[in-house]
C-alpha cells in the first residue's frame, strides 16, 4: 500500500464526517485539545508552551493509534512497510533526537520572538 494515499483517505474520511477507524473524528476531543494548545500567546513561557502541545499532541496520537477497537486498521496504515519501522526506529536514534534539538534551535527565531527553550526533554519523549 502507498501510504501517502492511505493517509489522504484519513482526511477524506474526517472531512466527509465519516467516523471510522480511519478518521479523526474518533479523537475530536483530542484533536481539538492538541489544537488549542499550538496556540501561542505573547508573555507565555516557552517551555511550558511546548511541553503542553507536545503532551496534547501525544495524548491525540495515542488515543488514535492505540485504540484497541481500532487496531488492525491503524497496523495495516502505518506499518505495512518494513519501511515504516526502520524509520521509526531510526528518528528515534541519541543522534537524530540532537539533530531534532539543534534543529527546532535553529528556526525558533523565524516563529517565535526570544530565545528557544530547552527542548532536550521534549524531544526526549519520542
Amino acid at each position: 500500500k502507498n501510504w501517502q494515499v492511505e493517509n489522504i483517505r484519513f482526511f477524506d474520511n474526517t472531512f466527509n464526517g465519516v467516523d471510522t477507524c480511519i478518521s479523526l473524528l474518533r479523537a475530536e476531543k483530542e484533536l481539538k485539545a492538541s489544537m488549542d494548545a499550538m496556540v501561542y500567546e505573547e508573555g507565555m513561557n516557552m517551555e511550558s508552551y511546548t511541553n503542553e502541545w507536545v503532551d496534547a499532541y501525544i495524548k491525540m496520537e495515542e488515543k488514535l493509534i492505540c485504540d484497541a477497537d481500532c487496531a488492525g486498521e491503524m497496523q495495516e496504515l502505518l506499518y505495512s512497510s518494513c519501511c515504516v519501522k526502520r524509520a521509526a526506529e531510526r528518528l528515534s536514534t541519541e543522534g537524530m533526537k540532537r539533530k531534532y534539538v539543534k534543529f527546532f534551535k535553529n528556526i525558533w527565531r523565524f516563529i517565535y520572538p526570544g530565545e528557544a527553550p530547552e527542548l532536550k526533554d521534549v524531544v526526549n519523549r519520542f
